[in-house]
């Protein structure tokens, strides 16, 4: 099951793609306590295909919003999303500049910083070793994925890799580790390709995932598929792509965004209840697409976007109405490369910028507050 060979060249990958990526630095500026107000711009839009006729957004956002949570050295720091206000911290060995789990309604998963082990924190301090998803020890293949409830999770790997191919599967377990299902379970010949998790469906019944290139992180993927989490029976959402693209659900399932390259950058949502799409084209000096959050009430996306000049680049985050299409700015041209992560609650928008500081922006006056340094800030799991 485990076969390390493959690394070495899955590095080379990534030393010749690294520039590509967002840069998450690790210097640590002086802490103050620090607003910028931002103001708003809206960009002029034309629709590229049809334009969805107005469609309600029917849920609400969840009463209880999941807490923000950062790691520092091996400690968590657990916010209010509202306020960030420190509510607890809880210690997590080896978390060091790890994660890549999630935040979930019981507590905290993370894969260590030695790729050896995942754990999930409790919200009361427990530590738990998820040791049935790397049962044969050695490096831990893939990456976790929490139900929002935390009582499920999900782990898409690249098992094996060799000259004839690779061995890629998705399974889900329950928090104790038993009912595995396996969902994904196939062999390419070609690269390699690991299925990763994305959301859950608010019911638990459904896993939205895209597979991605072993070795490039990022946000993206190449397509977005919902599969049965009971009986392995799939749909595709987004066709394969020949590159990766940022891609991602709002919370209440009602839409899906992914980002299009082209000669203009654009960024389609899809209704998934009519299956229409609508394309927001942006401005010509935008050429990439990173991370996209959405608002808790599916009332908006933010997508935060690049000009691609590598080692000079600046960010901006845009917000879109995935209904009227209106697009406007919450921050634009940074050289920070402030870049939006969560959005739990309507009234704070969670920011991090090149140097791991984390921000939090009033969604009504857009104004920035520095909040904490050196913060690997771990995902929600929706």
């Amino acid at each position: 099951m485990k076969n390390k060979a493959w690394l070495a060249g899955l590095f080379l990958i990534l030393a010749l793609l690294a520039c590509s990526l967002p840069n998450q630095g690790t210097e640590t500026p002086a802490v103050e306590e620090t607003t910028i107000a931002h103001s708003t711009e809206v960009i002029s839009t034309e629709d590229e295909t049809e334009i969805a006729t107005e469609s309600a957004v029917a849920t609400e956002a969840p009463e209880q919003p999941l807490p923000v949570v950062y790691g520092t050295g091996e400690e968590l720091v657990v916010l209010d999303p509202i306020t960030g206000v420190e509510i607890n911290r809880l210690a997590a060995p080896s978390f060091g500049i790890g994660g890549k789990g999630g935040v979930s309604g019981n507590g905290v998963f993370y894969i260590d910083y030695d790729y050896l082990n995942a754990y999930r924190v409790g919200f009361d301090g427990a530590l738990q070793e998820l040791l049935f998803l790397n049962a044969d020890g050695g490096y831990f293949e893939g990456l976790i994925y929490p139900s929002p409830d935390g009582l499920q999770v999900a782990q898409g790997a690249v098992m094996s890799f060799d000259a004839s191919g690779s061995h890629v599967q998705l399974r889900v377990f329950n928090v104790d580790g038993t009912d595995e299902r396996i969902l994904v379970d196939a062999t390419l010949t070609e690269q390699p390709l690991r299925p990763t998790a994305v959301k859950w469906s608010q019911d638990g019944e459904y896993l939205y995932y895209m597979n991605v290139i072993e070795g490039i992180e990022g946000y993206g993927g190449l397509d977005l598929i919902k599969v049965n989490v009971n009986t392995g029976a799939s749909e595709t959402i987004f066709p394969a792509a020949g590159s990766l693209m940022s891609t991602s659900v709002s919370p209440n399932e009602a839409y899906a965004a992914r980002a299009v390259s082209g000669d203009l950058l654009g960024i389609v949502v899809r209704d998934l209840a009519t299956g229409i799409d609508q394309t927001v084209t942006l401005p010509e000096k935008y050429r990439q697409a990173w991370q996209m959050v959405w608002a808790p009430d599916d009332s908006a996306v933010l997508v935060t976007v690049g000009l691609g000049m590598w080692e000079s680049d600046t960010y901006s985050v845009i917000r879109i109405d995935p209904v009227t299409l209106e697009t406007t700015f919450l921050v634009m041209d940074d050289s920070n490369l402030l870049s939006a992560v969560a959005w739990q609650a309507l009234e704070t928008i969670w920011f991090v910028d090149r140097d791991s500081t984390l921000w939090k922006m009033n969604s009504g006056d857009l104004t920035l507050t520095m909040v904490a340094t050196n913060a690997q800030i771990v995902g929600i799991s929706r």
